[in-house]
This record gives C-alpha cells, structure tokens and sequence, in this order.
C-alpha cells in the first residue's frame, strides 16, 4: 500500500495540531479531484458545491483516524463516494441541472453524465475510480449482477451517443484523455473552513461552559458539606446542653 511523503505526512500532523494553513495546504493539494468526483456523481453543480464542501468539513472531523498506511489523497476520495452516495440515498430524485451548464466541454463526458443515477454511479466509479463491480455492488447495496446491468447499458447509451466510439476498449481508451481534476467557480475551501472555525467556536464554548458547570457543582458540593459539618457540630452543642451529663 502507497504512503504519502513526508511533506504530505508533515501537514497532516500539523492539522491535527490545530495548525488551520497546513489543513488549508492540504485541502487546496486535493479539492480538484473531491470537486470532480462530487459534479460526475450527481450531475448537479449546486449539490456539488455543497457536497464539497461537506467532504471538506467531514475530513477535519475525522483526520485523526487517518492511518500511517494510507494516503491522503485516497482516503478524502473515499470519504468523498460515501458523502455523494449517501446524498444520493437520501434524495430519490435530486434535481439535475441541464448537462449543457456542466463545466466540462468533452462530448464524451457530457454523454455520461447525462446517464440516469444508478447507471452514471457504476459508470463513474468503475472508469474513474477504478472500483470492481463487486466494490460497487457493495457500496450501492446492490446485487453483482443488477451492477453490471447497469454499468453495460450506461456503457451502450454513452457509445450510442458518441460516433467515433464503437467498442467498450475505444470507451476505455477515450475516457483516459478525459481531464481527471475539475476547479469549483466558488471558494470552497473557504467556505469549508468557516464552517470548521464555528464548529471549532461552538465546541469550545460547550466546553468552557460544561468545564464552568462541573466548577460550581462542586463548589456547590463543598458548601452543602461544610454546612452539614456545621450541622452536625450544632446539633452536638445543643446535646451537650439539654441532656444529663453522665455520672
């Protein structure tokens, strides 16, 4: 299994440290591969955007669990199908906006992401990603042989729609000059981090009030002991008092 470098490995403890421009570095080495996955899955530049973001947001969440073995750039993609398969789950029929908007010139991209849902998700993660059939039967929850229904007739609309395409290995050979990377319009990565920084205020508030809480109780604590110890000595005084001394 691959590593990152140390330059790669020094940014990510950085962040974990707290350090906002090494997760900063890190975001911006990786937002145009997160951005690209997130438009080809749903085919949407709005959810997009937001899905981007959210990856962003999730990644920070769960950075310390990163392990040595793996890289970065493999780990926040994985993260990424899981955001976009999940918004796909939630939302049966998510609004798409016209393939013609879609920032992509390529004829050949345009066809595939002009496929229905089901079939545009196998056609993505096994020609982009390079997941098997059965990797995605198991993401999608979906039977190996209902898969490769779907990833043939996405395979037989996009060669249908593209006339210098005849076979599946033309398919293969022409989406590998298709640009893997795309770059948002919008400042995401800005966005993402000002979503972390209130996270970050938020959870240092709840903290320092929690930590204020436990204080008071205790001081609370302390108060009802002294005062029952007052009591108690009270109450032995006031024996003394009225009963017999013992002969």
């Amino acid at each position: 299994m691959s590593r990152d470098n140390k330059f790669v490995r020094s940014l990510i403890q950085s962040a974990l440290q707290g350090n906002n421009s090494a997760l900063e570095q890190l975001y911006n080495m990786n937002l145009p591969q997160i951005y690209a996955l997130t438009l080809r899955l749903t085919a949407n530049i709005e959810t997009a955007d937001k899905l981007t973001q959210d990856v962003l947001v999730e990644a920070w969440k769960q950075l310390g669990y990163l392990r040595e073995d793996a890289t970065f750039s493999t780990w926040i993609s994985s993260i990424t199908v899981y955001q976009c398969l999940k918004y796909l789950r939630d939302n049966d029929n998510p609004k798409y906006l016209d393939v013609a908007h879609l920032p992509s010139k390529d004829p050949l991209e345009k066809s595939i992401l002009d496929l229905p849902k089901n079939e545009r998700i196998l056609f993505i993660l096994h020609y982009f990603k390079k997941y098997s059939i059965d990797e995605a039967a198991d993401l999608l929850a979906i039977r190996n042989s209902e898969a490769i229904i779907f990833l043939e007739e996405g395979e037989r609309k996009v060669i249908a729609k593209t006339p210098k395409i005849t076979s599946k290995e033309d398919l293969a050979e022409s989406i590998k000059k298709i640009n893997v990377n795309l770059t948002p319009k919008n400042n995401l990565i800005k966005q993402a981090l000002t979503s972390i920084y209130r996270i970050k205020s938020e959870d240092e508030f709840r903290d320092n009030f929690i930590s204020e809480r436990n204080e008071e109780e205790k001081g609370e604590d302390k108060s009802d002991s002294e005062a029952k110890e007052k009591g108690k000595k009270g109450l032995e005084g006031l024996l003394k008092k009225i009963l017999p001394k013992r002969k």
